[in-house]
C-alpha cells in the first residue's frame, strides 16, 4: 500500500468515527485515538483539518458541516448496495443493544468487510467465509461505505 493510499484510508476512516461518534460536543482526542485501527491518527486529523471538515478547540475535535455532508454521501445503509458489492462496515444503529451484540458474535462490526450477495426477500452477506441471512429492516440499520 502506498503511504498516500494509506493516508486517505486513515483519513476516511477518521472522518467516519466522527461522523459516527459526534453527540454534538465534539469528540475527545483520547477517545478519538481509540477508535483508530490502523495508521496515524495525529497525521489522519491534520489532514482531515486542513481539508476543512474538521476542527480542533483544545481537546475535542469535531467535523464540520462539510465534513458531515462529504461522509453522509459516502455512507449507505447496507440494504442500498448492490449485489456483489462489497463495504465495510461504519456503524450499526441497532434498535437495541443485545441485537448489536449478537451481531459482533458474527463478526459483523464496524470495520468489518462484507459482501453483499443478495437482496431479496433477505438480505444475505458474506463476512470472511460465513454467509448470514438480515432481515430488510436489520440490513437499513447497518451503515457502510462501498470499497472496490
Amino acid at each position: 500500500m502506498s503511504p498516500e493510499r494509506g493516508l486517505e484510508g486513515a483519513v476516511a476512516q477518521l472522518a467516519e468515527a466522527l461522523w459516527v461518534l459526534d453527540d454534538g460536543d465534539g469528540i475527545g482526542m483520547d477517545e478519538l485515538r481509540r477508535t483508530f485501527l490502523h495508521g496515524d491518527p495525529d497525521r489522519a486529523l491534520r489532514a482531515l483539518v486542513e481539508r476543512g471538515l474538521a476542527h480542533v478547540d483544545g481537546e475535542r475535535v469535531t467535523p464540520t458541516r462539510e465534513g458531515r455532508e462529504t461522509v453522509s454521501r459516502a455512507v449507505l445503509p447496507l440494504s442500498r448496495l448492490g449485489s456483489g458489492q462489497w463495504g465495510r462496515v461504519v456503524c450499526i444503529r441497532a434498535s437495541d443493544a443485545t441485537r448489536t451484540v449478537r451481531l459482533s458474535s458474527l463478526g459483523l462490526m464496524p470495520g468489518a468487510v462484507i459482501r453483499l450477495t443478495q437482496q431479496r426477500p433477505a438480505a444475505v452477506i458474506q463476512l470472511a467465509e460465513t454467509r448470514i441471512a438480515l432481515d430488510l429492516d436489520v440490513a437499513s440499520r447497518i451503515l457502510v461505505r462501498p470499497v472496490e
